[in-house]
């Protein structure tokens, strides 16, 4: 059985809810809530590795010194966040605002 958090069925529930009010109710509109919740799931993998790496990463380059480089996670997290507000856009709809975002990620 895979795990999903409560928090992002919330969110796919609401999503396909007001595509439903909206009348779109046809695959390739769910195949973009789909997309969307893919993305939700980057997001939050991005969001990790940038709060355990920092902005700013050491790694040791072919010469074997020590540099600095910036997280190409930051710019992930940006591109993934515009892509998810594209698809909103798109279908016309908004996160609800009645969803409880609190982090209580119980197994159904």
């Amino acid at each position: 059985m895979v795990y999903i958090p409560q928090k992002e069925l919330r969110i796919k529930k609401s999503l396909m809810d007001q595509l439903t009010q909206k009348g779109l109710d046809g695959e390739f509109y769910k195949n973009l809530i789909e997309d969307y919740i893919y993305f939700y799931r980057m997001k939050d993998g991005l969001q990790k590795e940038i709060d355990n790496d920092g902005a700013i990463i050491r790694y040791k380059n072919s010469y074997g010194s020590m540099v600095t480089k910036k997280n190409d996670a930051c710019d992930m997290l940006l591109k993934t966040n515009a892509q998810m507000l594209k698809i909103l856009d798109f279908l016309k709809i908004k996160p609800d605002e009645n969803i409880d975002m609190s982090d209580d990620d119980d197994e159904l």
